[in-house]
């Protein structure tokens, strides 16, 4: 064999080994569907009257029922535990209440057995969905979550709303919520 060709075919498979490696050690660092809270801000000292960024740091805004224990052995709803927009600060709100779009994510918890999760929604007025589309080439959005529509900037009517499903979803037996649950395309209704 020419040495030529066994340096250039050693260079590429040791160049193959790498991005191979690369490619499955990120992998491995967790499924890509999580996603990571927003770091807490520090807690503020009295006297900086900054606005707060996240629920972590705030009063809840509505009422919740308590969290019940069940007969069965499971809980009546999980605790928020933190709640935060991608751009829009929960004091201030947007720029302009009556047209905004923007990413919310909600963190849930159930303390006793550690589990934690995150829920996301695509939080918009009418006004700021058609800002959005208008900003497309296409004139056409895929969202990528739950899309809650409000007439105008108001956290804690959007809240309510999540609330609310979520304690739809929890009132649910096991059954009904594996029933539910698609795993496979073939499944979807109008696929084959």
């Amino acid at each position: 064999m020419d040495p030529v060709k066994v340096a250039i075919f050693v260079a590429f498979f040791g160049l193959f080994v790498i991005i191979v490696r690369a490619l499955f050690s990120s992998q491995r660092s967790g499924p890509r569907d999580i996603i990571p809270p927003h770091p807490y801000p520090h807690r503020q000292e009295e006297e900086q009257h900054e606005p707060v960024l996240t629920g972590y740091d705030m009063p809840f805004p509505i009422a919740v029922p308590p969290r019940v224990l069940r007969e069965d052995g499971t809980w009546n709803r999980p605790e928020i535990t933190n709640y935060f927009f991608g751009k829009t600060d929960l004091v201030r709100g947007p720029e302009d209440s009556r047209a905004f779009c923007d990413e919310f994510t909600i963190q849930f918890e159930i303390p006793e057995s550690s589990q934690k999760w995150f829920a996301q929604y695509t939080v918009a007025t009418p006004a700021g969905l058609e800002k959005l589309l208008t900003s497309q080439k296409s004139g056409a959005v895929m969202m990528e979550h739950a899309v809650i529509i409000v007439l105008k900037w108001d956290l804690a009517a959007v809240l309510q709303v999540v609330m609310d499903a979520t304690m739809e979803s929890w009132a649910l037996p096991d059954s009904a919520k594996i029933e539910n649950f698609i795993d496979d395309s073939t499944q979807i209704p109008g696929r084959g």
